[in-house]
């Protein structure tokens, strides 16, 4: 899910944008793991629309209920660039309905990955996603899913995000005043060592972590960092936390 910094007749105008086809999924049948994908979610309801209920009780929240996805290319290269590797633990912050995390147990074997939603309705679908996941590929892959439910930044769920060793975050439409909160949430998980996330952390928000190289394109080059989002395209911004025995080396050398 997004969270929403813009006024509200730009949030009403992207969630309306977000609701185009994504490209990606309309060619499913060309990779395994795509036609896989769109098996497991073929039949299930669409998430873009949500009860009146809990559209109120989204934007209570300082929310959205505005959705959009990486496609399973922008997923296979947020990966790339987090360092994604054997022993990982990879947390989806606004998971939706789950694809990404669905997508990395399929795809990526060595991986296990954590999906948190607020909107019990995409919560809901994602878990019959689960469901369907284990009854086409397996327990053994289906075990790799966990799906939690409630506000990315509740004591009880970041507890729970306490083995997560790499984040993504679809933050476009978060405020500063969020960004400040989850940088203190994740800065505090103690094997958090890469995130990914569509806005950046403001000055200070992040502690321990450093911005990656990535982050600062030549003009030239910012149109190819982006990546494959159901939207469109979207630039990902890297943080990664400081190695701190470089850190007193550093500090011995001087």
């Amino acid at each position: 899910m997004l969270r929403h910094a813009a006024p509200r007749g730009l949030a009403l105008a992207l969630a309306l944008a977000l609701r185009a086809p994504a490209r990606a999924f309309a060619a499913a049948l060309a990779d395994p793991v795509e036609s896989q994908l769109a098996a497991i979610y073929a039949g299930l309801p669409d998430v873009h629309d949500l009860p009146a209920d809990e559209i109120l009780a989204v934007e209570a929240s300082g929310g959205h209920e505005a959705y959009g996805e990486l496609t399973p290319a922008g997923v296979r290269e947020v990966l790339a660039r987090l360092g994604a590797s054997a022993g990982d633990v990879l947390a989806d912050l606004g998971s939706g309905c789950g694809r990404m995390v669905l997508q990395c147990a399929l795809e990526s074997p060595w991986l296990r990955a954590v999906g948190v939603e607020l909107s019990p309705t995409r919560h809901r679908v994602a878990v019959e996603a689960r469901r369907q996941c284990e009854r086409m590929a397996g327990a053994h892959t289906a075990r790799r899913i966990t799906l939690l439910e409630g506000d990315m930044l509740s004591p009880q769920l970041a507890g729970a995000l306490d083995d997560a060793t790499i984040v993504y975050v679809a933050s476009l439409l978060f405020d500063d005043s969020f960004m400040q909160r989850l940088g203190r949430m994740l800065a505090e998980r103690p094997r958090v060592r890469a995130i990914a996330t569509l806005s950046r952390f403001p000055s200070g928000a992040l502690p321990g972590f450093r911005e990656d190289e990535s982050n600062f394109p030549p003009d030239e080059q910012v149109l190819d960092r982006r990546v494959e989002v159901t939207w469109g395209a979207a630039r990902v911004y890297l943080y990664h936390k400081v190695d701190e025995s470089l850190k007193s080396q550093s500090k011995q050398s001087e």
